[in-house]
């Protein structure tokens, strides 16, 4: 069973995939999976700052999760304030750059397992 969050407030607010992942996707799916026993996967759209949520379905690890190598949004409010962002310029809507290599995964997300903190 899926639900959709048209407007996700985390994301449209920060415009921010790291902020998304870690502040929001990350301990949301852990919360479900772990604490409430239901597994959930959420799947965040950085066009339109929804996001579904698949409820039953076990949550890949970050390795896994194209949400963890999402590029720098355009519009990141953190990117503006990180004084060393990886990409300026990566499109919410393309992983793509100039010459059609993949950009880069945002500089301020973070892949950290629970329990090895």
């Amino acid at each position: 069973q899926g639900v959709t969050i048209e407007k996700c407030r985390v994301l449209e607010s920060s415009g921010c995939a790291s902020v998304c992942s870690n502040v929001c996707k990350g301990p949301t799916q852990d919360f479900f999976t772990n604490d409430v026993g239901l597994p959930l996967t959420m799947v965040p759209d950085y066009e339109t700052f929804s996001c579904e949520f698949i409820f039953g379905a076990t949550p890949p690890s970050p390795e896994d999760d194209p949400a963890y190598s999402q590029p720098c949004l355009s519009q990141c409010k953190v990117l503006s304030a990180d004084p060393k962002p990886a990409v300026l310029e990566a499109p919410a809507h393309s992983p793509a750059v100039e010459g059609g290599a993949a950009a880069p995964p945002c500089s301020n997300l973070q892949t950290v397992v629970k329990g090895a903190e």
